[in-house]
């Protein structure tokens, strides 16, 4: 979308229409939002405490598990990178995604240890800016930040119908 076709569907006061609400992929990461909805806390959690990138970020210097190559959690910290850059350009997609994550997460606050609550909100939050960001990511870096949820939440349950 060009920025001339974005400022000319804004009204006046500049504030982002709905449709923008999310990026260009406001459909995707709405659908990804109820999706996550469906998915049981526990089977969420497993999926956090399981994916490689999201735990190298708690690692603290521990060397990194068989499994994670050294390739592997550097690969990550670049499409992290890159991610971080595209949503730089989105400031308000950001503010949104994390509201409406913490929103979802609040059921948690008091139930589940801290930690458990924070991977699981790291790994939802790079899930949908991921979304969010697709067109300006190479697909292997939405492949690695969508992860954790591509057989839970499969792509083509994101497609606008």
């Amino acid at each position: 979308m060009d920025h001339a076709t974005t400022h000319a569907a804004r009204p006046a006061n500049d504030a982002p229409v709905w449709s923008e609400w999310y990026g260009e992929n406001t459909k995707q990461v709405i659908a990804f939002f109820g999706q996550l909805k469906r998915i049981p806390i526990a089977t969420w959690n497993r999926c956090a405490q399981a994916d490689p990138h999201v735990g190298a970020r708690e690692r603290d210097g521990a060397p990194p598990d068989a499994v994670l190559t050294l390739l592997d959690e550097q690969a990550d910290q670049e499409a992290r990178a890159r991610l971080r850059d595209a949503m730089e350009a989105m400031p308000g997609v950001v503010r949104r995604i994390r509201r409406r994550i913490d929103q979802e997460m609040t059921i948690l606050d008091g139930i589940a240890p801290t930690e458990t609550v924070t991977r699981m909100r790291r790994v939802a939050r790079l899930a949908a800016c991921a979304i969010a960001a697709r067109p300006l990511l190479p697909p292997e870096d939405f492949a690695r930040l969508f992860r954790p949820f591509v057989e839970l939440i499969p792509l083509d349950r994101l497609q606008p119908r």
